[in-house]
């Protein structure tokens, strides 16, 4: 979210474990049409008393609930308002998204996609 916050591009590679693919189904990076699969409320972790310790300095518009974060990223997607371009195509970011970084091919993929998102976007 910081990153999202600080308008910074960002890769998400998918394929990995249920974080990062719930982040990448509510940037809208997941070729299905079927909206995300949120995780029940009894099986979120219940962090509202602490929250504000991990709150970084400065961040004060940063969400702190669990609902309020997943609205948070939501609003990022791909080809929104929010969306900062990561030198990437749509379906580019969506195939990297796919990708396995279990397969060590799939990893090359993925590095080589996110080394040409780059030099797009800094390379300027």
């Amino acid at each position: 979210m910081i990153a999202l916050a600080l308008r910074q591009p960002i890769y998400v590679l998918g394929d990995l474990a249920a974080p990062p693919k719930l982040v990448g189904e509510l940037l809208e990076l997941a070729t299905t049409a079927s909206p995300p699969v949120l995780l029940a409320p009894a099986t979120l972790l219940d962090l509202n008393a602490v929250a504000q310790l991990f709150r970084p300095s400065g961040f004060e518009e940063l969400p702190l609930s669990t609902e309020e974060a997943l609205s948070y990223i939501a609003g990022h997607a791909i080809g929104g308002l929010g969306w900062m371009p990561n030198g990437l195509t749509v379906e580019e970011n969506r195939k990297l998204f796919v990708l396995s970084g279990d397969d060590e091919g799939e990893r090359e993929a993925a590095v080589g996609l996110v080394r040409r998102g780059l030099l797009r976007v800094f390379d300027k």
